[in-house]
């Protein structure tokens, strides 16, 4: 068999299903016969921009989160099919992928309700977010709510 142990993405298991994977939870791993390796290697280059032994050229962005996060419930930031931030609770911290960090700004101490918690960024939040595969940036830029880390001006976002 062959194995694939990867970030979870939500849109992944469907896609991995339909071309005979089957996720082992025990082992955290997706299990797939070795004869489909063409079809997993394009599936992994879609979702993650690596196959494990071929990557994409890797950029680095920020983005500015203070318009995100504000109604209850609205507890998590996506951002090139990964899980940059989350609050899991109303009165727990807010979390990041461990390849994001915070270049200004911040999170209130609360956000949302007990039921539905909220990212409440506080007004100029930006995050940092490294080792991002150019290929999963398409619709981001055609959004146009991000900017390559290092160029002059604040992140543009989108309301």
């Amino acid at each position: 068999m062959l194995g694939v142990r990867s970030p979870y993405d939500p849109g992944f298991p469907a896609r991995a299903r339909a071309i005979g994977g089957d996720f082992r939870r025990s082992d955290r791993l997706w299990l797939f016969d070795p004869r489909r390796i063409d079809e997993v290697r394009a599936l992994l280059m879609e979702f993650y921009g690596t196959d494990g032994e071929r990557s994409d050229v890797l950029i680095t962005a920020e983005l500015d989160v203070s318009r995100f996060g504000h109604t209850k419930g609205h507890n998590e930031v996506w951002f090139a099919r990964r899980r940059i931030a989350w609050r899991p609770g109303r009165d727990e911290r807010v979390r990041f992928h461990y390849d994001v960090s915070l270049v200004s700004g911040g999170f209130a101490s609360q956000g949302g309700t007990v039921k539905y918690p909220a990212l409440s960024p506080l007004p100029g939040t930006v995050l940092k977010i490294r080792d991002i595969p150019r290929t999963l940036l398409k619709e981001e830029e055609r959004v146009g709510w991000w900017k390559p880390a290092g160029t002059s001006g604040a992140p543009a976002h989108t309301a």
